[in-house]
């Protein structure tokens, strides 16, 4: 489940309750990304898509430079992997890999397996920081192969 799926269904699943968002793994054939049950009953199947330009495709290009550090961060706070995801807006990249490790520990510490800043940030000043500061607006623990506490940079998405 990419980034906007993963949003897509945090959104509905919290503004729709006892609606659950089942993604479907195999989509072969042109399926929809999700089928959408009311109290255990199938009411509609969604699908997410998500609308790129150039200047977010810029954006990733210079978090995939391996010249500036590529998209993994190690941690040395976090004890946990993390998958990141960045706003439009979010061009200081190597501000970003300098600072990630710092503004998510005190996220982890709090238990936080994922957030996302439209829905999380009202109850954590610790999202709102790595929103404002670094552009950060979603992240997930995410298991690596060793070294296990990195951190990966992912690029905006647009859309949904």
């Amino acid at each position: 489940m990419n980034h906007s799926e993963q949003v897509a269904k945090k959104i509905i699943e919290r503004l729709r309750p006892g609606c659950n968002m089942t993604f479907r793994v195999h989509q072969n054939s042109g399926e929809c990304d999700f089928e959408l049950f009311h109290n255990h009953t199938a009411v509609a199947e969604v699908e997410v898509t998500m609308l790129t330009d150039a200047s977010m495709r810029q954006t990733r290009a210079r978090i995939l430079n391996a010249k500036q550090g590529g998209q993994f961060v190690q941690g040395s706070k976090c004890q946990k992997g993390w998958s990141v995801y960045l706003t439009e807006g979010a061009d200081d990249i190597k501000k970003i890999r300098k600072l990630i490790d710092d503004y998510l520990a005190p996220i982890e510490a709090s238990g936080a397996e994922e957030f996302s800043f439209h829905t999380d940030a009202a109850t954590s000043p610790a999202i709102c920081k790595i929103f404002r500061d670094l552009g950060v607006e979603a992240g997930c623990v995410t298991k690596w192969k060793p070294p296990e506490n990195r951190i990966c940079i992912d690029g905006p998405s647009y859309g949904g």
